[in-house]
């Protein structure tokens, strides 16, 4: 059975016919091997999933849109803001978070971050990040390509209004990450450090912003892994992993 293949397309109308990108085109007819009539699915700039029936390989090819937009996985409530990590650790982790869903991603810097990226620099390596994304979007059916942001000072994390509530991960939490987000019930944005953890005068000043600790297991994870460790046990705690 062939794998479904998804593109992204900015300008889709209900039961039209696209045209698809010359890189789309290209990957459809020399790598997935796509004939007329096979259907695909397209991804809007909505967040939301149509399938589609290949009416021409040109180049470039095109595609006619089906009435009404299918079902898509649910996005997760949640906002990532993650320590600094090595450029190729946070293209697994964008890629990986995308996959389980998360609805955004800030990279911070904070006390403990050893080297901070020049603007340039990250823009360079955002748009890259923003290529990971779609791409784990396409693979795994999403409809909603996370929000890339950074890098952004820790005060300026924790000062950003959040549409629910906040959580810190560090060992000396109150309480464990699943047991808060099952108190919160909501919305959350949650904050993970550097690989060396937090500053005890970071601690501090999310706690007088309302941003609540939470531990997660006694491992000392890297700042990926804890991030897509918490990712899903957010998953879990809203349903999202099945019964």
């Amino acid at each position: 059975m062939k794998h479904t293949f998804r593109c992204i397309v900015s300008d889709l109308a209900p039961g039209a016919t696209v045209e698809l990108t010359s890189a789309d085109t290209h990957h459809l007819i020399r790598v997935a091997r796509r004939s007329i009539g096979d259907h695909i699915e397209l991804i809007d700039t909505q967040g939301q999933l149509w399938s589609a029936q290949l009416v021409e390989l040109g180049p470039p090819a095109r595609a006619h849109v089906a009435p009404t937009p299918k079902p898509a996985p649910p996005t997760l409530p949640v906002r990532l803001w993650v320590g600094l990590a090595d450029f190729g650790r946070l293209d697994t982790l964008v890629e990986k978070a995308t996959e389980l869903g998360v609805a955004a991603i800030t990279v911070i810097s904070s006390a403990r971050v050893r080297r901070i990226p020049d603007r340039e620099a990250f823009i360079t390596r955002r748009a890259r990040m923003v290529r990971v994304a779609e791409a784990a979007a396409k693979q795994s059916g999403r409809a909603v390509i996370p929000e890339i942001a950074g890098v952004t000072a820790f005060a300026d994390a924790v000062a950003t209004p959040a549409a629910g509530a906040r959580v810190l991960i560090d060992p000396r939490g109150r309480a464990g990450l699943g047991e808060l987000l099952r108190e919160i019930g909501g919305p959350v944005d949650i904050i993970i450090g550097p690989d060396a953890g937090f500053d005890p005068t970071e601690l501090e000043l999310a706690a007088s912003a309302a941003v609540q600790i939470a531990r997660m297991g006694d491992a000392v994870l890297r700042t990926e892994t804890a991030a897509l460790a918490a990712l899903v046990i957010a998953a879990d705690c809203v349903g999202m992993l099945g019964a």
